[in-house]
């Protein structure tokens, strides 16, 4: 738990960051891609910062749902997932990124790709959430693909029931090593997930979850069929925590008031 509030900043950019990296290599990408694309006075990643700090303003879990949508996307074929697939059931944010095309092709028609605006929107709900403590930059000039399939995107995803040596070999394929793999994982500290995404796991012997974590989950998860839970315990609503986890609360509030003090907020 301390690990995923102290470094909540950094691991959540990171997955971005890293699937945008290899891209940057492509041919024809750069930095600042769009500069002299559009017409004089229109600021292609600034149009896309000003509706992801409104989107984010507006819910917060855009921001989350963002950063799972580069990775679902970008994962396969580069950018080209499919919405169709069983591994990308709950995503979302889609809305937002429809407004910042029907903007862009209002001020520069037909030149700012789909992809582009993902990696961009991405870039910049991590530099949002985590208070400007994480900015890259990101090169430009993704063209949009013709292609999208559900069975790659199943077949290309990593599987929540996969084992540890399964997501190792995975990650393998897209040219991740282990460390990027886990600092990838990090996002997950952020956002929500559907109850069958891990349901499975809440059956796993006592030592390898917390006893009173697993009868929230539990709990939660017989709500509905398939109910959406917080990734995270630290956001779930303090009646259930209370409920399930006493002195969570205060333990919580001591490791934020460690976190500010190293960040000097």
């Amino acid at each position: 738990m301390k690990l995923s509030v102290l470094l909540l900043c950094a691991l959540v950019a990171v997955q971005a960051a890293l699937l945008a990296a290899p891209s940057a290599q492509a041919k024809g990408l750069q930095v600042g891609y769009y500069n002299k694309k559009c017409r004089k006075g229109v600021d292609v990643e600034g149009v896309i910062m000003w509706h992801i700090k409104r989107a984010i303003k507006k819910n917060p879990r855009v921001g989350a749902a963002l950063v799972r949508l580069v990775f679902h996307d970008c994962f396969v074929r580069g950018c080209d997932g499919s919405r169709e697939a069983p591994a990308n059931i709950g995503l979302a944010a889609f809305d937002v990124l429809e407004e910042i095309k029907a903007d862009l092709e209002r001020k520069c028609r037909g030149v700012v790709s789909c992809s582009d605006i993902l990696v961009y929107a991405a870039r910049d709900a991590t530099k949002i959430l985590s208070r400007g403590h994480i900015d890259y930059k990101v090169p430009g000039g993704r063209l949009d693909g013709m292609y999208s399939s559900a069975y790659e995107a199943q077949a290309e995803l990593p599987d929540s029931t996969f084992t540890a040596q399964q997501l190792i070999d995975n990650f393998a394929r897209k040219n991740f090593d282990a460390e990027e793999m886990v600092i990838l994982s990090g996002a997950h500290s952020i956002g929500m997930a559907h109850c069958s995404s891990f349901r499975g796991r809440l059956t796993a012997p006592s030592g390898e979850i917390n006893r009173d974590y697993r009868n929230l989950l539990n709990y939660k998860c017989h709500q509905s069929a398939n109910p959406a839970v917080v990734n995270n315990v630290r956001d779930e609503d303090y009646k259930t925590v209370a409920r399930f986890m006493p002195g969570f609360k205060s333990r919580v509030r001591k490791i934020r008031d460690l976190c500010c003090r190293i960040n000097g907020s």
